[in-house]
Order: structure tokens, then C-alpha cells, then sequence
């Protein structure tokens, strides 16, 4: 698996199960815009990883169905790394310590 279709899962996933813990009914979707805006119901905070989970599926998609220029696809991942290292630990605390 490549670095962009790790990171996109990774955020699918915890994204997924932060709103399964707050009584989410599972809804099949590789959206992050759409889970990060359902998470912001919970915790408004969220908001600022909008970019992140928008460029994360954009990539996704983009590698999934290929046939445009690839050439700026990864170019930002560390970045992404950072931001979606950021935002775990944003929700692992909300968890803990709920708001």
C-alpha cells in the first residue's frame, strides 16, 4: 500500500470509529470531508484538519482511478503525516478527557 492510500485509511478509520463512539450509524463513504464534518459535531475543534482530510481524499481518488497527471500526488504527505499525527491526538484527548 502506497503512502497516500495509508494515510487516507488511517484518517477513514479513526475518523470512523471517533463517530461510532459518539453513536454514529456506520455509513459506507472514503469521503474525510464528509466524516470530519460529521465529527464536528462533537468537537468543533476538528475543523481546522478540513484541508487535510480534503487533500487526503482528493489524493485518494486520484490514485484510484488514475489517469490524470500524478505528478503532484505525495508531494505533501509528510505534511499530511504531521496534520493527521495532529489530529489523532486531538480526538485521543477528547476521548479521555471529554469537553
Amino acid at each position: 500500500m502506497d503512502g497516500g492510500r495509508a494515510l487516507h485509511e488511517a484518517a477513514e478509520r479513526i475518523l470512523k470509529a471517533y463517530l461510532i463512539h459518539h453513536g454514529w450509524e456506520l455509513v459506507k463513504t472514503h469521503d474525510l470531508s464528509r466524516l470530519l464534518a460529521q465529527a464536528c459535531h462533537f468537537d468543533p475543534q476538528l475543523a481546522q484538519f478540513a484541508e487535510t482530510a480534503q487533500s487526503l481524499t482528493e489524493q485518494f481518488w486520484e490514485q484510484h482511478y488514475p489517469g490524470g497527471d500524478l505528478d503532484e500526488v505525495g508531494q505533501d504527505y509528510p505534511i499530511l503525516r504531521k496534520s493527521l499525527g495532529e489530529m489523532v491526538e486531538n480526538i485521543e484527548s477528547s476521548i479521555v478527557s471529554p469537553k
